[in-house]
């Protein structure tokens, strides 16, 4: 891992969401606990647009649900989920209704479509999502800890 890649902490001052970058072992972290509304947004690569904190607006499909949490420990649900934005699609990190250890990562188009759905195994209740170093992993942080990963080529396939 490289260790002169930058995060982005969203934090206020004077009403205003301010970027303070910080040093870690991943390139680009969005996280969902800030108090604005405004999308937190920040342009990750050609690929990936960017990775964007937003308020629920789309309607997940049956057997999924809205649930991204405040922090890893929480159990409080947020206001805005991490959302992917790739080649003008919204990819929703959905749980599912079972609670089953697993997300229904669901693209939506312009007019909040569903054009794909894919099931990623290993975590629930998202609650940040990172981009690898190399741009070329998209890591899905959710409850307790856990997490599970997508090559970022395998989007919208």
């Amino acid at each position: 891992m490289c260790h002169n890649a930058q995060s982005f902490n969203f934090s206020p001052q004077a009403g205003f969401p301010r970027l303070e970058p910080r040093r870690i072992g991943i390139s680009h972290v969005i996280s969902i606990n800030s108090p604005y509304k405004v999308a937190n947004q920040i342009p990750v690569n050609m690929a990936i647009k960017q990775i964007s904190a937003m308020p629920s607006t789309v309607v997940p499909p049956s057997g999924s649900k809205i649930a991204c949490m405040t922090d890893n420990t929480s159990s409080t649900l947020s206001k805005t989920c991490p959302v992917v934005q790739s080649n003008g699609i919204n990819y929703w990190p959905f749980s599912y209704v079972d609670n089953r250890e697993a997300i229904n990562l669901v693209g939506y188009d312009v007019h909040n479509n569903v054009v794909s759905q894919l099931e990623l195994t290993g975590t629930r209740y998202i609650w940040q999502v990172a981009l690898s170093n190399d741009a070329k992993t998209l890591i899905f942080k959710g409850q307790a800890s856990t997490s599970t990963s997508l090559a970022v080529a395998t989007l919208g396939k």
